[in-house]
C-alpha cells in the first residue's frame, strides 16, 4: 500500500456547486502564485522600506529568507522554544531592540497551530513600530476567535496546502476592504493539467506499484525539479496578484466540501495522534484546539530513523523543513541549537481529506514493526 501525500480529486469539478447565501473564506484576499509572493506583496503594502532587517524564526523553509533577501530585506532569525518549535516573545523582542533598522516581524502557524502568544506580541510590536506578519501557509483553513486589536497587519495563506489545487497563495491585509475576484477564464489548461497528474499519483497508490516516495525515486524527482528551475528566478520581479484557478474558486465556493475536509483532518489526526501514543511516540502538541486545522500530525523521533523507515514502505512521512532548512542556520548550531534539533526529531505523518482508516492501520502497523 502506498499512502498518498497529498488529496486527490474525489469527485468531477462540476459537483462543487456555490452554496447558496454562503459568502465564501477569504473573500477578503488578494490571492497570488504563492505564499512567499503573498509575503513581498504584504510588506509593500505594509510601507516596510526594502533594505529594512524582518525577524523571523529560525525554523523555516529556506524559500521565506531566500525570497527576502531577493527583494532587499535583512532575514534575522530567533531560535525556537525549549519544549516548543515558536520562539519565545522575548527574544524576538530582545532581537528588536538590538537591531534599530527591524520594521516588520513574521510568526509561523506550525502545520496549523497557533502561537497563542501572537495577540501580545501583536501589542507590543505597535509601540516600537513593527508591523505583525501571520504566516498560515501550513494550513489555510485554521481559524480562532480575536479581537481587532490581536489580529496580525497582515496574514499569509497557501491555500494548496489544504485544498486541492495548483495555486493558492493570499494575502489578508487588517486595513484591506473587501474586495470582489471576479473568476478568471483563462486558467483552464492549468486545471487540466493538474488534475492529470493528481489522478496519475492516485492510480499508482491504489496499484501499491512503484513506490514513489523511496529513497530512490524521491532522489530522481529532487533532481529532476532542480534541473527544470531557471536561473532567472534569482532576480527580482515586480510581485502581480492574480484570480485563483478555476478549479479552486470552484472549491472556496461549497461550503458542505470546505466542512468535509476540514472534518476528515481534524478525525485524521486524533485516530492517528490515540493510536500514536499507544505506539510510545510524543506528539509535538500536546492537544488540538479549536479551530485548528492540521495539516499533518507531527511526532517526536528522538530515536532516528523513522522517516526513512516509513518512506521505504510507502509512506509519505518526511521532516519540516528538512534539508531546505536556511543554510546559516545550520552553520550557526549554538545560537539555534533548538530549531535544529526540532528539524532533525519532528516527522511529520499525513492526515489530509483524502486518509481512510486503511490508511492509519498502516501506518501505526510500519511504526510498531519499526519499535
Amino acid at each position: 500500500m502506498i499512502v498518498p501525500a497529498k488529496p486527490f480529486i474525489e469527485s468531477i469539478p462540476f459537483h462543487y456547486r456555490h452554496t447558496e447565501d454562503y459568502v465564501p473564506p477569504w473573500s477578503d484576499v488578494i490571492f497570488f502564485q504563492s505564499g512567499r509572493e503573498a509575503i513581498i506583496a504584504a510588506l509593500d503594502k505594509l510601507k516596510v522600506p526594502r533594505g529594512s532587517s524582518i525577524v523571523l524564526p529560525a525554523l523555516i523553509c529556506n524559500s521565506v529568507p531566500e525570497i527576502l533577501v531577493r527583494y532587499g530585506f535583512n532575514p534575522l532569525f530567533v531560535d525556537s522554544a525549549t519544549e516548543s518549535p515558536f520562539p519565545q516573545q522575548k527574544k524576538i523582542l530582545q532581537t528588536i531592540h538590538e537591531n534599530d533598522d527591524v520594521r516588520a516581524v513574521l510568526v509561523v502557524n506550525y502545520f496549523g497551530f497557533f502561537d497563542n502568544d501572537c495577540c501580545q506580541l501583536n501589542a507590543v510590536l505597535r509601540q516600537v513600530g513593527c508591523v505583525l506578519i501571520e504566516d498560515r501557509c501550513h494550513s489555510s483553513l485554521s481559524s480562532r476567535q480575536e479581537s481587532h486589536g490581536c489580529q496580525a497587519d497582515a496574514i499569509i495563506y497557501s491555500i494548496r496546502k489544504s485544498l486541492i489545487s495548483s495555486d493558492g497563495g493570499a494575502l489578508w491585509l487588517r486595513s484591506q476592504r473587501k474586495r470582489k475576484v471576479e473568476l478568471p477564464i483563462m486558467h483552464w489548461y492549468r486545471d487540466i493539467l493538474f488534475s492529470l497528474s493528481r489522478f496519475a499519483e492516485r492510480v499508482v497508490c491504489e496499484l501499491g506499484w512503484p513506490n514513489i516516495y523511496s529513497k530512490s525515486i524521491t532522489k530522481l524527482r529532487k533532481n529532476n525539479t532542480l534541473t527544470l528551475l531557471s536561473q532567472d528566478e534569482c532576480i527580482p520581479v515586480p510581485v502581480r496578484s492574480t484570480a485563483p484557478s478555476w478549479f479552486l474558486s470552484l472549491q472556496l465556493k461549497n461550503k458542505k466540501l470546505l466542512d468535509s475536509v476540514i472534518e476528515y483532518r481534524c478525525n485524521n489526526y486524533l485516530h492517528l495522534e490515540e493510536s500514536i501514543r499507544r505506539c510510545g511516540l510524543t506528539p509535538l502538541f500536546n492537544q488540538l484546539d479549536a479551530g485548528v486545522v492540521p495539516q499533518v500530525l507531527p511526532v517526536l523521533d528522538v530515536i532516528g530513523g523513522l522517516v526513512e523507515y516509513l518512506r521505504e514502505n510507502g509512506v509519505v512521512a518526511y521532516r519540516w523543513p528538512g534539508e531546505e532548512m536556511p543554510g546559516f542556520v545550520l552553520e550557526s548550531s549554538r545560537s539555534f541549537h533548538n530549531a535544529i534539533r526540532l528539524n532533525q526529531e519532528v516527522v511529520c505523518l499525513p492526515v489530509h481529506q483524502s486518509i481512510r482508516n486503511r490508511h492509519i492501520y498502516h501506518m501505526i502497523n510500519l511504526i510498531e514493526k519499526w519499535l
